[in-house]
């Protein structure tokens, strides 16, 4: 009915919530992607000092990470401060954000803007082998579905 009407709906997805797995996360992305949704993917990030933090740092099992080197890049190369715990560590949050961009088609968001189109497709290429490796063909016809402008439209590649 929303396609019928093109209501076109968007979701926040933040990865790495307390209480949330890989699993709970990989499950929410998929299903996103197979209702066909837009969406905007985030790492969780409670700012220090703020009630968030705080309720995170003060349960047990939970610790506040602050590390530039594992979390996704800033544009303005600002440390990311993220929750990790036994049931969901950094490594899994980080693997988590590329597949979740990958999987929901969001090559541009990993790709440093001002690359060359081959620097771009040789660094798509590393992270689909390195996060994505079982749906490398799905994304390559996923890729000349966008580049043929639709005319593939009735196909779904990346299944």
């Amino acid at each position: 009915m929303l396609k019928k009407y093109e209501i076109h709906i968007t979701a926040l997805l933040i990865i790495g919530l307390p209480g949330n797995t890989y699993k709970t996360d990989k499950l929410t992305i998929e299903k996103v992607r197979d209702l066909g949704m837009g969406s905007i993917v985030s790492i969780f990030a409670p700012y220090p000092g703020t009630e968030a933090a705080n309720s995170v740092s003060s349960e047990a099992g939970f610790e506040l990470v602050e590390d530039i080197e594992a979390v996704a890049p800033s544009s303005k190369n600002q440390p990311r401060v993220f929750v990790s715990s036994r049931e969901y560590n950094y490594r899994e949050v980080e693997k988590m954000y590329y597949y979740a961009h990958l999987g929901l088609g969001k090559y541009g968001t990993l790709l440093e803007p001002r690359a060359t189109a081959v620097e771009k497709a040789i660094e798509l290429a590393r992270l689909i082998v390195k996060y994505d490796r079982s749906h490398v063909f799905g994304h390559l016809l996923y890729m000349i579905k966008r580049l043929t402008k639709g005319h593939l439209e009735k196909y779904d590649f990346r299944q």
